[in-house]
């Protein structure tokens, strides 16, 4: 039974194949703009079109797999696992390029087989005559046949996405699938479950597994998770999966989610991405800092498409989407005066949450609704800002702090969409808004910080908790030279 994959990996293909395609609408002359409907309408071609999984010598003693070859991502599918290359910087000496391999450890070495025959034909014309390639045939999926017994992998994919699934037979031991990462800096999970890989060109994020088994025809969910092992040996990092009770009489899909990218965010001045988040389907929000007006900024839709500082910097938000080939939405928060963002953080229907530090008073800071309209002096204030699902406004948006320095570092949300904010603070009790507790009274030796604007800042005496009832707080970052942000 073919089943819904997991691992999905986005790519972006640059494949030279001659291939033939359902007729959508004949190319415009020159000049003539593309009418909504026919743009759509590609679109949602390319999105079914599936990825081409390409036979592939991998060896000099003439071992084969299958390639997926992509602009900054290519996959080559072996005996031994899966191995990922990314590159970024184009093609020439100036390209830098890494590779990670995905291991299955304790496995019998499977010849991967291509299925589901695609009508595209593949050529590369490289090098002399006698060296070119062509007339390659392409299939839509790979099966691994037991690589673990009772287990078959099965890789496919659409829209630059690659996309596993492990099924476990009837009566099978899925304990017997173990994993293995190498060539990564770190791999560790976080506290949603997923596994993180870093890697020097950006990350590789496996998002919490889903795992269930068809019953009556219906998916009933079986609880798992990710389970890293302590001792993996030298060079690479073990895992497996921890699953709850599920009937071993039937077939059980375990469905892992992968999503590998990297890029840029910035234009011609400077940007630190600062804090980042991911919602349950898969986009990526970044805040951070930038001092890019926006004729190089890449700002889409909002919420601020206009840079509001004289040079200092402005806070920006931006939603990238699940494959990390676009911005859903990319704009600023900001004053007339400098201001930074630490933390974002993200609601169950896709509304954004950040906090930070400003120095813009509200004559030109996007204050509405709260928790507080006014600028309260200093070096600065905490600030907690609501950005809307898609991008186009605040919610709210508002000052925390009192007369010293203050600072918004740390952000959380409940279901409810109540705003938990941490951060620190010089100022007494006297101006800052304390309220019920934990303390009311400010414990630290009243002294005046030296922030300075090249270089992050950092508040470091009282931490301060609250929560927001309407509103969150912003975020804090600082000026620096431009710098690539990896998601």
């Amino acid at each position: 039974m073919r089943t819904a994959c997991g691992l999905v990996v986005a790519v972006a293909l640059g494949l030279a194949v001659a291939m033939a395609l359902p007729a959508v609408a004949a190319a415009p002359p020159a000049g003539a703009a593309v009418d909504q409907g026919t743009r759509r309408a590609v679109v949602e071609l390319f999105d079914r079109m599936p990825l081409l999984f390409v036979p592939e010598p991998l060896s000099a003693d003439g071992g084969t797999g299958f390639v997926v070859r992509g602009r900054e991502t290519s996959i080559w599918l072996s005996q031994a696992g899966i191995a990922y290359r990314l590159q970024k910087g184009g093609d020439g000496e100036s390209a830098r390029g890494w590779v990670v391999t995905l291991d299955l450890v304790g496995a019998t070495p499977r010849q991967p087989i291509g299925e589901d025959a695609l009508p595209t034909k593949v050529s590369y014309f490289k090098g002399p005559k006698d060296q070119w390639r062509t007339g390659l045939p392409s299939y839509g999926s790979v099966r691994y046949h037991e690589p673990w017994p009772g287990v078959d992998l099965v890789v496919s994919g659409t829209a630059g996405e690659l996309e596993s699934t492990f099924v476990v037979r009837p009566g099978a031991d899925p304990g017997k699938i173990r994993l293995a990462y190498r060539g990564a800096a770190a791999v560790r999970l976080e506290a949603d479950g997923s596994l993180v890989v870093d890697t020097p060109l950006g990350e590789i994020r496996e998002q919490a597994p889903v795992a269930y088994q068809a019953v009556d025809g219906n998916r009933v969910k079986v609880a798992a998770a990710f389970e890293l092992e302590e001792r993996s040996g030298q060079g690479r990092q073990t895992y497996r999966f921890r699953l709850g009770e599920y009937d071993r009489t039937r077939e059980l899909v375990i469905d892992p989610v992968t999503l590998i990218y990297c890029g840029y965010i910035g234009g011609s001045g400077g940007e630190y991405g600062l804090g980042i988040a991911v919602d349950s389907a898969g986009n990526a929000f970044v805040t951070g800092i930038t001092s890019s007006t926006e004729s190089s900024f890449p700002v889409e839709v909002g919420p601020d498409l206009e840079y509001n500082d004289s040079g200092d910097g402005d806070i920006f938000v931006a939603r990238v989407n699940r494959q990390g080939n676009a911005l859903d939405y990319c704009g600023y928060i900001g004053g007339s005066g400098w201001e930074v963002s630490y933390a974002i953080a993200i609601d169950t229907v896709g509304n954004a949450y950040v906090t930070g530090t400003t120095q813009s008073r509200e004559a030109t800071f996007p204050v509405v609704v709260g928790p507080d309209l006014s600028y309260n002096g200093g070096l600065g204030d905490a600030f907690v800002a609501k950005v809307n699902a898609d991008g186009t406004g605040l919610e709210y948006c508002g000052y925390i702090g009192g007369s010293d320095g203050d600072g918004g570092e740390g952000i959380a949300v409940d279901e409810a969409g109540n705003a938990y904010i941490a951060g620190s603070t010089y100022s007494t009790e006297t101006t800052f808004p304390v309220a019920v507790g934990p303390d009311v009274t400010f414990n630290g030796a009243r002294r005046t910080p030296s922030w300075r604007k090249s270089r992050q800042t950092a508040l470091c005496s009282n931490t301060a908790a609250l929560s927001a009832g309407q509103t969150t707080t912003g975020p804090t970052t600082s000026r620096s030279t431009k710098r690539a942000t990896h998601t």
